[in-house]
C-alpha cells in the first residue's frame, strides 16, 4: 500500500493530537503548621515532568535555607524574600504511576516536618 504526502502528514498531525490528549496532569497538595506545598506530576507517554513550589507559611522569621524531599525529588536550597522555593521543571522525571497522596519532608534551622501531600479534587 502506497500513501500519498498529503496522507501522510493527516497521520502524523493525528497521531500528535491524539498523543497530546493523552496526558495527565495530577496536583498534589498539603499544608502544614509552617510550610504550603504544592507538587505537580504531568504524565505522557513521552517526557513525564514535575513542578512545584514550596512556601513558608509560619510566625518565624523565614528560614534562609531548607532541605527538602518530595517524592523523588530532594535538594537544599534558598528561599526567596517572600519564603517561596520554586521546583524547576524535571522533564524525563520518574513518575509513579498511581498516588493518592505523597509525602514531602522539610528540614530547617534544627526543625523538620513532614507534610502528606493529598491528589486535589478536580
Amino acid at each position: 500500500m502506497r500513501f500519498s504526502k498529503m496522507t501522510f502528514f493527516f497521520l502524523l498531525i493525528c497521531m500528535l493530537f491524539l498523543s497530546a490528549c493523552s496526558q495527565e496532569i495530577i496536583t498534589f497538595s498539603g499544608k502544614s503548621e509552617n510550610w504550603d506545598v504544592q507538587y505537580e506530576l504531568l504524565k505522557d507517554n513521552t517526557h513525564p515532568e514535575t513542578k512545584g513550589s514550596i512556601r513558608f507559611i509560619g510566625t518565624e522569621p523565614i528560614p534562609e535555607r531548607i532541605e527538602f524531599t518530595i517524592y523523588d525529588t530532594s535538594g537544599n536550597v534558598h528561599l526567596d524574600k517572600n519564603g517561596v522555593y520554586i521546583l524547576g521543571k524535571c522533564i524525563g522525571c520518574h513518575v509513579p504511576d498511581a498516588l493518592t497522596e505523597i509525602e514531602a519532608i522539610i528540614d530547617w534551622d534544627n526543625k523538620s516536618e513532614t507534610i502528606f501531600l493529598e491528589v486535589e479534587s478536580k
